[in-house]
């Protein structure tokens, strides 16, 4: 057997030792290959967190109870790429450490909120309140090409009644997938709530206690004027009273005075406090008058109250026409006296102007003013110069009762009624 195999190895000596080699050969060429090859290489990452812009505009502020909305914007940025011998910079670009992918996601929230002002900062449900106020879109994103990449964040804010005033920094997060090597980043938007400013809105409300409206005032007399004024306090938005003024005026503007007035309390008064005014003038002219008082707040609203009267003389009949019971004849003339007095019964000077309107039976008037004729109205006066009594003659046309209404003018120039006086006429028995 070792003879039949030596013969054999010696006949294909040669063969052998050549196809020996050549494994060797190849051996060698592979160990070569590895060692010029070297460790696997790693592309390039990025380095640190996500970078994040203010928000643009950064702040906002609002009244407490006004509706509206806010927007502003701010952008989410890769980080830088962190290029080293260590990584092969001709292949791309990763995020992180090099064993994520060239792009992640990434997650925009609201965070903490932190109170400026109030010190004592917000409850746990205002502070939810305040988060849910805003929106982001996107809400979420996949943020790619690593090194350069961005993505610009749409903010919207709702206003809310339900946050007190005051100054709160609000934190917006933006939070990358985990396991990547790169790290969160935020910014901050600050959110500034008012109170809303109370205005006073409604003018003072002013009461004429005196005069009463229509009232009568004899001549001569005295025009007792007083009203309150208040300014209503509105929620605590009055501002007070802070002027009162009066003003008596003729009705015809011939008039027009400002009378002096005692004023209580002291102005200026806060919003819900009552303000007195009194004052007097004399009632010396016959004419009808309105008094207006007003009252000025400090929110330059001005309220106002109107009220009227009239300053007459007292007409009192003469005999014959005074006589009780007593009655006239059809056909006959009657002398129509009176006088005139004022509020403490005196005689007064003539009036320069007087009429009487006396009205028939039948309702026709026979219509008379002062002159120097029987059916004219005349006057005597007294050491005085008073008028000691007026008269006209009146030829009674028929049975029947009377009407005579007495006029002068009064300080504007009009006739005004000052009273009106009557008598009967009979077929039988008059005198």
């Amino acid at each position: 057997m070792e003879k039949m195999l030596a013969c054999l190895r010696e006949a294909q000596g040669g063969k052998v030792k050549k196809w020996l080699g050549f494994v060797f050969a190849i051996g060698i060429m592979l160990q070569t290959a590895g060692a010029w090859a070297g460790p696997e290489e790693t592309p390039c990452g990025t380095n640190g967190p996500l970078g994040v812009t203010t928000p643009d505009p950064s702040s906002y502020s609002y009244t407490r109870t006004a509706v509206g909305e806010t927007k502003a914007s701010f952008t989410i940025s890769s980080p830088q790429m962190n290029i080293n011998s260590g990584c092969n910079s001709k292949l791309p670009y990763v995020y992180g450490n090099g064993k994520s992918d060239s792009d992640i996601n990434v997650e925009v929230s609201v965070g903490e909120v932190s109170s400026v002002l109030p010190t004592e900062g917000l409850t746990l449900s205002e502070k939810t309140t305040l988060q849910d106020a805003f929106s982001m879109a996107p809400w979420n994103f996949t943020l790619i090409d690593p090194g350069t990449g961005s993505q610009q964040i749409q903010l919207t804010f709702t206003n809310t009644a339900v946050i007190p005033a005051g100054t709160y920094d609000v934190t917006l997060d933006a939070k990358p997938e985990t396991g990547v090597g790169v790290g969160a980043a935020s910014t901050t938007f600050t959110v500034t709530v008012l109170e809303p400013t109370a205005f006073d809105t409604q003018p003072p409300t002013v009461t004429i206690n005196a005069p009463t409206n229509n009232s009568a005032i004899c001549l001569n007399g005295d025009v007792d004027l007083n009203f309150t004024a208040l300014d209503p306090p509105e929620d605590g938005a009055g501002t007070g009273i802070t002027v009162v003024d009066a003003k008596v005026a003729s009705t015809g503007g011939t008039v027009s005075i400002f009378p002096a007035l005692t004023i209580d309390p002291v102005l200026p008064v806060e919003a819900d406090v009552t303000v007195n005014a009194t004052g007097s003038i004399p009632a010396d002219a016959v004419g009808s008058y309105t008094v207006t008082a007003t009252a000025d707040d400090a929110a330059g609203h001005t309220g106002q109250a109107v009220s009227g009267y009239k300053v007459s003389v007292n007409v009192s009949a003469l005999p014959p026409m005074s006589v009780a019971g007593r009655q006239f004849k059809a056909g006959s003339t009657l002398p129509i006296k009176w006088t005139f007095t004022d509020c403490e019964g005196n005689l007064l000077p003539p009036f320069a102007s007087v009429s009487v309107s006396i009205i028939s039976p039948t309702g026709s008037d026979d219509n008379r003013t002062a002159g120097t004729g029987a059916a004219n109205i005349r006057w005597e006066l007294d050491a005085y110069g008073n008028a000691l009594h007026y008269i006209t003659n009146y030829d009674i046309p028929a049975i029947g009762t009377y009407a005579v209404k007495v006029f002068v003018g009064d300080v504007d120039g009009v006739q005004a009624e000052q009273g009106q006086l009557s008598f009967i006429a009979a077929g039988k028995g008059g005198k």
